[in-house]
């Protein structure tokens, strides 16, 4: 993932509801929704980073139409507490909700 600069870890880029502190940037750049985020844990990065593989350079409108499947598909809902699948399906949301207001 890419270094996250400090100084955009601030209470606007903070997605609540998460167990970790977790922060995203989000920015339409040549039609593509484009990401960044961080978080203060190993695991919420690593959900972090599966996340911008799947919706980072994609189109809003692909991002909003798309259903998070591939949580379920690959079983990873399975191996994850329920506070860290909640924590998951907050950052979708808030994928969904910076994508829809891109449109």
């Amino acid at each position: 993932m890419e270094v996250f600069p400090q100084q955009q870890m601030i209470e606007d880029n903070k997605v609540h509801g998460c167990q970790s502190s977790v922060w995203f940037v989000t920015s339409l750049e040549d039609g593509l929704f484009r990401c960044k985020a961080t978080s203060d844990s190993a695991i919420v990065s690593g959900l972090i980073a599966l996340l911008m593989r799947i919706y980072n350079n994609q189109k809003p409108s692909e991002i909003l139409a798309a259903e998070p499947e591939f949580i379920s598909k690959i079983g990873l809902d399975e191996h994850l507490s329920p506070t860290r699948n909640n924590g998951l399906n907050v950052m979708i949301q808030r994928i969904k909700k910076d994508a829809a207001s891109m449109l």
